[in-house]
């Protein structure tokens, strides 16, 4: 380690402390940037433009993980490891507290109790797509109560940080006009568009989202209605599926374009009665 290295002590009180600004900006509260690192300064033996660059690499360590990051603060990329592992303690440390606050995703049904099961992408994916059939050979029972309390908390975080990110992206491109544009649909409308969040391209194409989102690993499978599978095929230019996976420990996420089976496999799994 150099003379003028931060020390581990010092990269952790500086990212939690950056987390705290995210999560205040995620939650839409207002906080002064300039008077945090004056605070910072207390504790770290850095002037504020150093702990700023240091902030602004935080930035750059969160974007390459395609996580938020505070607004204003633009990534800087010339980072350290120790900076890297920073970041990772702070994920690990809050891994526990984060797994209670957030429900587990739970994925016996999809929203609309009807749908298609897929597994994201991998090399090993078999593409396949399988219609419905019309009629039920057994019956399970649910606890629908517990299942939508879980799944609409963790679904609604879920599209709030994607919210946010389309946000951020948009306006890190030097497009605001845009940016103030993005509209949480299933929030502002409700549910049965066959998407949830109306974005753009830098162009000012439309950017049509619709989000899944996991506490578990990228390998999770997850659900996907037959309403949203049909408006992928219908608007196929435009749809985007934002999976969003590794939540409560830090989100990652994927994106998947229209045709979907071309990236997934799509197998159903439950099925709809219908009397004769």
């Amino acid at each position: 380690m150099g003379a003028n290295d931060w020390t581990d002590e010092e990269n952790d009180l500086l990212v939690a402390d950056y987390f705290e600004m995210l999560k205040l900006e995620l939650q839409g509260q207002s906080f002064n940037k300039a008077a945090r690192r004056r605070e910072l300064a207390l504790s770290i033996p850095r002037s504020e433009k150093s702990i700023e660059f240091k902030q602004q690499n935080v930035s750059a360590v969160l974007d390459a993980r395609k996580h938020p990051w505070v607004k204003g603060l633009r990534p800087a990329k010339n980072y350290q490891r120790s900076l890297e592992n920073a970041v990772q303690r702070h994920f690990d440390g809050r891994e526990q507290d984060s797994l209670q606050e957030l429900p587990k995703t739970r994925l016996e049904l999809d929203e609309e109790g009807e749908g298609y099961i897929a597994p994201p992408p991998s090399q090993a994916a078999t593409i396949e797509l399988t219609k419905p059939r019309s009629a039920v050979r057994r019956a399970q029972k649910l606890d629908y109560a517990e299942r939508d309390a879980n799944n609409r908390e963790l679904g609604q975080q879920g599209e709030a940080y994607v919210f946010q990110l389309e946000k951020q992206r948009l306006e890190a491109a030097e497009r605001p006009d845009l940016a103030e544009k993005v509209r949480w649909v299933s929030q502002e409308e409700g549910d049965g568009l066959g998407y949830d969040i109306r974005s753009y391209e830098l162009d000012g194409s439309e950017r049509l989202i619709e989000v899944k989102t996991t506490n578990g690993n990228r390998e999770t499978p997850f659900y996907l209605s037959e309403n949203e599978l049909r408006f992928s095929k219908d608007v196929p230019e435009r749809f985007v599926l934002v999976r969003v996976y590794n939540f409560s420990e830090g989100p990652l996420f994927f994106e998947l374009r229209s045709p979907l089976e071309q990236g997934v496999s799509l197998k159903p799994a439950i099925y709809k009665a219908v009397p004769k």
